[in-house]
C-alpha cells in the first residue's frame, strides 16, 4: 500500500458522555492478477494440469479501503463500589463494501471468473461494557 490515514475525533457531550468517531482510508492494495492460463493433457492417463499465467507482479490494485466508525461512551459510578464504562459502537457507517480479496476460477469452457469477497460489507454493532474496581 502506498497511503494510509486514519483521522480519529473525541468529543466530550457533558461530564459523562463522549463521542468517538474514525475514518480510515487506504491506498488500494496491490495484488497479482491472472490474465490467462493453459492446460497441460497428458492423453494416456488424461491427466489433466491447468497453469495460470500471471500480469507482471503486484501489477494490480484493489479499490481504495475506507470507513467511518462511530461510537458513545457513557461513564458513571456502578452502585457506588466500582467504575464502569458502557460503549456503543457501529463500525463501517455507511455500509462500504470495501473488497478483502479477488479470486479466479478457471472453466472448462476457456473462461475465467473472478469473485470478488468484501471485508466487513454491512455496518456492525458492538456493545461493551468495563467496570473498574
Amino acid at each position: 500500500r502506498l497511503h494510509d490515514v486514519n483521522a480519529i475525533a473525541n468529543f466530550r457531550l457533558g461530564k459523562t458522555w463522549k463521542v468517538t468517531t474514525a475514518f480510515v482510508y487506504a491506498t488500494g492494495q496491490a495484488y497479482t492478477e491472472p490474465v490467462s492460463y493453459y492446460r497441460l493433457v497428458d492423453s494416456p492417463v488424461d491427466n489433466v494440469i491447468q497453469t495460470a499465467q500471471i500480469s507482471r507482479f503486484q501489477g494490480a490494485r484493489l479499490p481504495a479501503y475506507h470507513r467511518l466508525d462511530a461510537g458513545f461512551t457513557k461513564s458513571a459510578r456502578f452502585f457506588g463500589f466500582a467504575d464502569y464504562e458502557l460503549q456503543l459502537q457501529l463500525l463501517n457507517v455507511y455500509a462500504r463494501k470495501n473488497i478483502w480479496f479477488r479470486f479466479f476460477e478457471f472453466s472448462w469452457a476457456g473462461t475465467v471468473e473472478q469473485t470478488t469477497v468484501p471485508q466487513i460489507p454491512v455496518p456492525v454493532p458492538n456493545i461493551a461494557c468495563t467496570l473498574t474496581f
